[in-house]
């Protein structure tokens, strides 16, 4: 019996930490969201928005939003050299 209720407790425990995690993760993004704002506009448009480069080459590497972050992907790996070093993929023929 008391090993049952020692699992019972271990298993609590394990499902606040979890609950607790997602909170922080939940909190986290809503920040990030506040923080950027809205209405930017979107990365490799030339206007230098959200993560674009605004046509000079410079990528900020300071915006950790998901545009941003894509913009700084494509700006360090191009599409055609992603497509060199990855040819075999889901979805691809060779897969």
């Amino acid at each position: 019996m008391n090993v049952k209720k020692n699992m019972n407790t271990k298993n609590k425990v394990i499902v606040i930490a979890g609950i607790v995690l997602a909170m922080i993760l939940i909190v986290s993004v809503i920040g990030v969201a506040i923080r950027n704002g809205s209405g930017k506009t979107p990365p490799g448009d030339g206007g230098g928005g959200n993560g674009g480069d605004g046509g000079n080459g410079v990528v900020d590497i300071t915006d950790f939003s998901p545009d941003g972050i894509e913009a700084r992907i494509r700006h360090y790996l191009p599409e055609e050299e992603f497509l060199e070093m990855f040819p075999v993929r889901f979805g691809t023929q060779g897969w």
